[in-house]
Parts: structure tokens; C-alpha cells; sequence
């Protein structure tokens, strides 16, 4: 039996609640107690399994009970003190300004940070730029001579996306482990040699783990840094991954994520097991001191926390953690990231079969076009087919659940391989990423030009996010629009999210949204501009958007980018 309590700053009371009825004196005694506040017009019973207490009544309660309570908050939070500890940064890097991009302040304090803690966690809240602080940290190792290998560990969906930015932002070369078995091999081959000068191999963390006999001993022979990206990646210990995670051993392991603790504090505990396992002692120890077990649903459980302060504390010299409403001065307006996903082979069956029966057709209409160029009788042939196809790999770069959702005939050729192509990846990796989001108070739009789609999305956010979105697409009538985006001015953390096609593109403003995710991509250029300017707009009180755009790699996805990059240049040298 235990009792939670939680400060609620806004109504200044204790929220006080157990986890179920029990007749031993101790509850009856905590009962007696809460009667007697309720009595004093010091509190007041919510629910047979909850109350609140005047908040000055906190040192009371804790010298009382403290030894059968749980804290969803620091100790010093409660009682409005602070004895917070802080990481130690001096001066340690010594080639920033040789970079091609100068961080901001705040970043160079992260740089700093990981070269003098040489293994430490980069915190920081979604959008502080944790990549670049990570990078720039090994790049200046290198130059110092510290290092001369660096083992990058992502998300499949970002890997080609830093292999980008240390080009970018280094002018470093780096290698991309992916492909086959084969494919693989070659390119540890290549990397893990004394001889290749490049500096950077990037893998995503399933093929680690698949690979981990392989990589492992190399690691320990060739490899000075490795970065964990998206670290969280790692929060089950129990999981292979995680297994695999601990065998890369080096003298520098940096880790960066916006949610070091995404469910409770255990996910903590992998990732400074991680770092170092010696700060948090052995597991056993770590739940005897900080999570309070019981009996629930007739299992035993993790009722709560406790000793929140300490646990802080003995992270806090290896984890330097910034909010954007603190640093926020020092960051762009505007931070744009694009992100790539990879299908899985049968929903690469899937586009494969479709973009060769295009080519085919392609070549038909070709053909076609050429025989009524010459003759100039009858009808000129209809592109449409071939418009069909086109619509045919979008979908399918976003969800092969639309093809199984469409009337069209074209897409019913394809319904068995559809079915067999259960996942999306871009729908996956979305989840994610929102999760991620929304952990940091972040509010979303996201946008998508299908209809269907965005009813695929809506049924998958209520049941990943427990919250029904906005929606705004054709169906839904102009007044109702504008109702729905004032509505959604009030319910900060409740519904967070809107959820919209191209319907809702010009004449809406939505600036009390901070995160814009583009889920496909049109062709026009302007109107990607005209989405951005839903959130990225006067009025806003964020200090920062970020603009996502999701791409299927391999994919007519890619052909789209590159089409709006040269039409955006062409616009640019016009105007």
C-alpha cells in the first residue's frame, strides 16, 4: 500500500491518492489524518482513492508519512527550494572556429561539456541542435588528436541525414552502413582500416545489433568515440539491442536525446548503465532507492517514485539538459530537418512491381505518342494512366493501406501485395518522432494531400497518443474550420495535435502550433511555403518552429525534393 502525492502549482494544493482500499492501521491512520484537514477546511476528498491538501501542509505530511509516499516531483520542487546540482564545464575544445558553421553559445558549453566528461548525455529539449554538439565534439577530438575514429549509432531514418551534416558542417567524409550482409561487410572492411582516413561510420541500431559479433571487436581496436543518437533507442535493457549497445566499448561515448525518460525512471537507468554504470550502482540498488513497488491488479508493481532529488543529482554531472525557453534567444527562427525512412521488403516489393509496370506503360504511351505524332488521326493517347501510377508510388510511399482503401482500378492490381505490405515505415517512424514532440510540450500539425490518409492517421493518433486531433481537411465545412482552430487555443496538453490536408492551406492560422510535419510532399513549391506559413507567422508566441519533412527513401518521395529545390532555386534568382 502506498500513497502518490503531486503538487499542483496552479491550484496550490496536494493532490494526494492510493492505489486502492486497505484495512491495515497505518491506512487507517493516513484516513483519520485527511479527515481531520477535510474537517479544518484544509482539504477536500476528490474520489474515494484521492484528496487534496492545502499546499503549506507538505513538511506535515512528510514528517508523517514520507515512508509510505511516492513523489511524482523532486523534493525541492514541492518546497520551492533548489538544490540542484549542475555539470562542470571548462574550456576543452580548441578548433570551433575552424568548423563551417559557428554553434551558438549554449552549444559550445555542450561541446565543452562531452570533451571534458568524455562520456556524458547531451539532453538537451527537441530542436537545441543536440547533432551538431555531438559532431562538432568528435570532429575537435580528432583534430586534437585524441581520435581518429568516431562510431555514429542512429535511427535508420536519420543516418543519410547525418552523413549530410558532417559534410555540411565539418567538410569531414563518413561512410553509411546499409544493404546487405554483403554490403555491409564491405563497408566494415573499408572503414575499419588503418589506412582509410575517413573519420565517421554511421550505422542505425538494428544493424548493430544484427552485426554486433562483427562490429564489436573492431570497435575495440579502431574506434575511440561513439555517439548514440536518439539514445533512448536503448531504454530496455533487456532488449538485444540494448546488449549490443554495451559491447562498443571506446574512451568516448556520447549520447544525445530530447527524452532521456520517456515512461519512468528504469529508461534512466539503461542509459547511464550505458554512460557509466557505476553511478547508479546495480539495479537492485537503483529500485531499492528510487521506485516503490506494490501490489496492483493482483500483481506486483511499480506503485510510484521517491528520492527524485538524489537520483537528479547523481545524473546531473553527466547530463547537461536545455530548454528551448531558456536558450531559446540563441536559436534560428526557423529550423528545418528533413527525415528519411526505409521500407521493409514487402512494401519495397510493393513499389518495385508498380515502378516497373510505369516504366512499361511509360514506354507504351511513348509509343503511342510517337505513332499519333505521325499519322495525326484519331484521338491523341491520355496520359492518365500514367498520372495514375504516379499517384499510385506516392501512396504507397506514405501507406499501402491506401491502395487497399482505393476504388481505382489500377491500384485493385496490386491488392494482394498491399495486403502483404502491413506496415508503413513512414508511418512508424511518425509516431516516434511525435512522441518525442509532444514529451517536450510541443504542439504538431501535420500535414498530408490524401484524404484517406488523413483518416489512417487520425484512427493511429487516438490510439497511440490517447487524444482525438483536430482535423481540417475538404469534408469539412469553412466555419468549422475556423471553430476548430480557435478551440484549439484552449486545450495546451490535452489535444495537441491537428491533423490536416492541403484543404486547410491558405487563409488558416494555426500559430500556437510550434511543430509543422510535412507527412508527403507536393510538387508546387508554394504550396510547402503555404504550409509552413500556418505556424511560421506573426502572431506566434513561440520562440522556435521546426518544419519536418518525411521522405520514403528511394522512393518518387526523393524526385519530389529535388524538384522543389530546383523550382525554389529558380524562384529565388527571379525575385
Amino acid at each position: 500500500m502506498a500513497f502518490s502525492l503531486f503538487l499542483d502549482k496552479a491550484q496550490n494544493n496536494l493532490q494526494i491518492a492510493t492505489n486502492g482500499l486497505n484495512p491495515n492501521n497505518v491506512y487507517r491512520e493516513v484516513l483519520a489524518y485527511l479527515d481531520t484537514k477535510i474537517q479544518a477546511r484544509k482539504g477536500q476528498q476528490v474520489t474515494d482513492y484521492s484528496w487534496t491538501l492545502d499546499a503549506d501542509l507538505f513538511e506535515e505530511w512528510y514528517q508523517k508519512y514520507d515512508n509510505i509516499t511516492t513523489y511524482a516531483q523532486p523534493l525541492d520542487y514541492i518546497r520551492g527550494t533548489d538544490t540542484r546540482v549542475f555539470p562542470t564545464i571548462t574550456p576543452q575544445a580548441q578548433f570551433i572556429k575552424e568548423n563551417h558553421v559557428e554553434p551558438y553559445p549554449f552549444q559550445v558549453d555542450g561541446i565543452n561539456f562531452l570533451i571534458g566528461i568524455k562520456r556524458g548525455i547531451i539532453g538537451d529539449e527537441m530542436g537545441l541542435g543536440k547533432t551538431l554538439q555531438t559532431m562538432y565534439a568528435a570532429v575537435d577530438l580528432i583534430k586534437q588528436g585524441h581520435a581518429k575514429k568516431v562510431l555514429i549509432v542512429s535511427p535508420s531514418a536519420v543516418k543519410y541525414q547525418w552523413q549530410g551534416e558532417i559534410v555540411k558542417f565539418a567538410g569531414l567524409d563518413s561512410l553509411v552502413v546499409d544493404g546487405t550482409k554483403a554490403k555491409r561487410a564491405k563497408v566494415y572492411t573499408e572503414f575499419f582500416n588503418a589506412a582509410n582516413p575517413t573519420p565517421f561510420l554511421i550505422a542505425n541500431y538494428e544493424t548493430i545489433r544484427t552485426d554486433i559479433e562483427t562490429v564489436a571487436p573492431l570497435v575495440d581496436e579502431f574506434v575511440d568515440v561513439v555517439i548514440a543518437d536518439e539514445a533512448h533507442r536503448m531504454k530496455n535493457r533487456e532488449s538485444k539491442l540494448f546488449a549490443a549497445m554495451m559491447q562498443l566499448n571506446s574512451e568516448y561515448r556520447f549520447a544525445a536525446t530530447g527524452t532521456p525518460m520517456q515512461n519512468n525512471p528504469e529508461e534512466l537507468y539503461a542509459l547511464m548503465e550505458w554512460i557509466n554504470p557505476e553511478i547508479l550502482g546495480s539495479l537492485q540498488e537503483f529500485r531499492r532507492k528510487y521506485i516503490v513497488y506494490g501490489e496492483k491488479f493482483g500483481r506486483q508493481l511499480a506503485l510510484g517514485y521517491r528520492n527524485l532529488d538524489e537520483l537528479r543529482n547523481q545524473v546531473a554531472p553527466v547530463m547537461l539538459r536545455r530548454m528551448k525557453k531558456d536558450v531559446a534567444k540563441d536559436l534560428p527562427e526557423i529550423i528545418n530537418k528533413d527525415i528519411y525512412v526505409e521500407m521493409d521488403k514487402n512494401q519495397a516489393a510493393l513499389y518495385k512491381q508498380v515502378t516497373k509496370d510505369a516504366t512499361y506503360a511509360q514506354d507504351e504511351f511513348q509509343t503511342a505518342m510517337e505513332t499519333y505524332n505521325r499519322q495525326k488521326t484519331g484521338d491523341a493517347p491520355s496520359d492518365a494512366i500514367m498520372l495514375g501510377y504516379q499517384y499510385l508510388e506516392q501512396a504507397i510511399s506514405d501507406d499501402p493501406q491506401l491502395l487497399l482503401n482505393s476504388d481505382s482500378s489500377l491500384a485493385s492490381r496490386y491488392i494482394k501485395l498491399a495486403e502483404a505490405a502491413k506496415k508503413s515505415a513512414k508511418v512508424e517512424e511518425l509516431i516516434e518522432v511525435m512522441r518525442d514532440f509532444l514529451a517536450s510540450d510541443s504542439r504538431i500539425v501535420v500535414f498530408t494531400q490524401y484524404v484517406q490518409m488523413v483518416d489512417i492517421l487520425k484512427e493511429r493518433f487516438m490510439t497511440e497518443f490517447k487524444q482525438e486531433p483536430f482535423v481540417i481537411d475538404g469534408r469539412v465545412a469553412a466555419q468549422d474550420r475556423t471553430k476548430q482552430l480557435e478551440e484549439s487555443k484552449t486545450t495546451a496538453h490535452s489535444r495537441d495535435i491537428l491533423l490536416m490536408s492541403d484543404a486547410g492551406n491558405y487563409g488558416l492560422n494555426a500559430q500556437q502550433f510550434d511543430v509543422l510535419i510535412n507527412f508527403d510532399l507536393s510538387w508546387n513549391p508554394a504550396i510547402m511555403q503555404q504550409r509552413t506559413g500556418r505556424i511560421h507567422r506573426i502572431g506566434s508566441e513561440n520562440e522556435q518552429v521546426t518544419i519536418i519533412n518525411m521522405l520514403t527513401r528511394d522512393t518518387i518521395d526523393e524526385n519530389i525534393m529535388k524538384m522543389l529545390h530546383e523550382k525554389a532555386t529558380i524562384g529565388d534568382a527571379i525575385v
